[in-house]
């Protein structure tokens, strides 16, 4: 597996995780498959995911697999490492185009969540040239806001423990 395919997984890897936990949520609030949704409704669904090219995500999902994949499949086999990684990456290949109905699932718990109305008013910001920024921005973005959320919960667990320490010494207690 090469560095730019594990480059690509990074980059995708927050934008997956924000649609995951939405489809869990919304299974978890509502099971998407069992309720009857209107076909514009879902159709509109559809068109917001696409606009927000939620295609990467199953492309992420593909390289996240592949990359399990591939060092469960390299274990003892140190010898073949270089024909499992030529197999993995012909294998990511034949993955290109499927993923239609990864996008209809998660088409269908938007349109579970946001009414025919609302999915009008979202696809028409998405596809406002503001709103085709913010989708071309959002794995990006995506990655620097958790870049900043390490830092911040970085130093956040330093000063946590040190006003806990500072807390108990005012009761006669040091750790």
């Amino acid at each position: 597996m090469n560095s730019s395919t594990l480059s690509r997984l990074r980059r995708w890897a927050a934008p997956l995780f924000v649609v995951l936990t939405l489809i869990v949520a919304g299974s978890v609030a509502a099971p998407a498959a069992a309720q009857e949704i209107p076909p514009d409704q879902l159709a509109l669904a559809r068109k917001y995911v696409d606009l927000i090219n939620t295609s990467n995500l199953f492309r992420g999902v593909v390289l996240k697999t592949a990359i399990g994949s591939f060092k469960a499949l390299t274990v003892g086999h140190a010898d073949i490492e270089k024909d499992i990684s030529d197999a993995v990456d012909r294998t990511i290949k034949s993955y290109a185009g499927d993923e239609s109905d990864l996008l209809d699932q998660i088409a269908r718990v938007y349109a579970t969540v946001f009414t025919l109305e609302e999915l009008q008013q979202i696809v028409a910001f998405y596809e406002s040239p503001v709103g085709q920024k913010l989708a071309q921005a959002s794995p990006e973005l995506s990655k620097t806001t958790d870049d900043v959320l390490k830092v911040y919960q970085n130093n956040l667990s330093a000063e946590f423990v040190r006003r806990v320490r500072a807390d108990l010494k005012e009761k006669g207690i040091t750790i």
